[in-house]
C-alpha cells in the first residue's frame, strides 16, 4: 500500500495520451446482488464507446483481490459471477488496439491463478533508502523547513521502518500541521521526529495485525484443503463399497440362478 501503483497507471495513460478510467474492485462488490457485474459492464462499455471514437483508454482497477480470489479462499456466488464477467470483458477487448487494462493488488498470494495468467506482472516495491531521500526532498519542498541536514537520517529511518511514499507524505503533512498549531511558520524538527515515532509504532502494529490475518487465512486455506481431500477420499471409498456390494449381489444372483436351472 502507498507505493504509487495508481500514480504509475496514471503516468502510463498520460504517456500514451489515453483516457484514464479508474475504479476499485472493493467498491464494486457492494451489498446488492449483481452490483459487481453491473459495475464491470459499465466500465468496459464506457471504454468501448471511447475506443469507437479511436481514443486510447487505460482501465485501472485497484484492489482487484476483492473479487479475484483463488478457489481456496472464501468466494460466494456474487464474487464468482463478478470474476467470470471480468474475464469475459477482458477477453472481448483483448484484440482492441485502443483499450488496455491494468489491475493492482496488495495480496497477490490470494489471486486466482487463471486470472493471473491473463496479465503481465510488474512488482512495485517499497522505496529503498535513496528513493526515500528523494521523496523527503520533494515533499519537504512543499513546506517551509530547515531540515536539509536531517534528510539523510530521516531517509535511513524511513527505509528501516518500511515506509511507503504515502507514509512519508502523511508524516510530513502531520508534522507541518502540528507545527502550525504551535504557531511556527516552519516544520519543527522535534515535532517531525515525534510524529515519526508515532508512525513507526502504528506501522509495527499494522504489520502484526496483517501477519495475523494472513496466518489465519493460511490456516483456513489448509483446513479447506484437508476437508476437500477427506471428501474425495470418502466419496472414493463409498463408490468402492457400492461397487463391491453390487458385485456380490450380482454373483449371488448368478449362483442362485445356476442352482435353480
Amino acid at each position: 500500500p502507498g507505493t504509487g501503483k495508481t500514480e504509475l497507471a496514471q503516468a502510463i495513460a498520460k504517456n500514451v495520451d489515453a483516457e484514464f478510467i479508474r475504479s476499485s474492485a472493493a467498491a464494486m462488490v457492494g451489498p446488492l446482488q449483481g452490483s459487481g457485474v453491473k459495475a464491470i459492464r459499465k466500465i468496459f462499455s464506457n471504454a468501448r464507446q471511447l475506443a469507437a471514437k479511436k481514443k486510447s483508454v487505460v482501465i485501472f482497477i485497484d484492489e482487484i483481490d476483492a473479487f479475484c480470489k483463488n478457489r481456496t479462499a472464501k468466494r460466494n456466488e456474487d464474487l464468482e459471477n463478478t470474476l467470470i464477467e471480468f474475464g469475459v470483458q477482458v477477453s472481448e477487448i483483448q484484440d482492441s488496439p485502443y483499450i488496455s487494462v491494468i489491475v493492482a493488488t496488495n495480496r497477490e498470494d490470494i489471486l486466482d491463478e487463471s486470472f493471473l495468467n491473463r496479465f503481465d506482472k510488474a512488482e512495485v516495491s517499497l522505496p529503498n533508502e535513496d528513493k526515500c531521500k528523494t521523496i523527503f526532498e520533494e515533499r519537504l519542498n512543499e513546506y517551509p523547513h530547515d531540515l536539509d541536514d536531517k534528510i539523510d537520517d530521516l531517509a535511513q529511518q524511513a527505509h528501516q521502518a518500511k515506509f511507503s511514499g504515502r507514509d512519508i507524505t502523511r508524516l510530513i503533512q502531520k508534522a507541518y500541521y502540528d507545527s502550525d498549531e504551535m504557531h511556527s511558520e516552519k516544520i519543527i524538527p522535534a515535532i517531525l521526529y515525534q510524529a515519526f515515532e508515532e508512525y513507526k509504532t502504528a506501522k509495527a502494529k499494522e504489520r502484526k495485525v496483517k501477519e495475523g490475518k494472513i496466518q489465519e487465512e493460511e490456516q483456513e486455506k489448509e483446513t479447506r484443503q484437508l476437508q476437500h481431500a477427506d471428501l474425495v477420499y470418502r466419496t472414493k471409498m463409498r463408490r468402492m463399497w457400492f461397487g463391491k456390494r453390487y458385485l456380490v449381489s450380482l454373483k449371488d444372483h448368478i449362483v442362485g440362478r445356476s442352482a435353480s436351472e
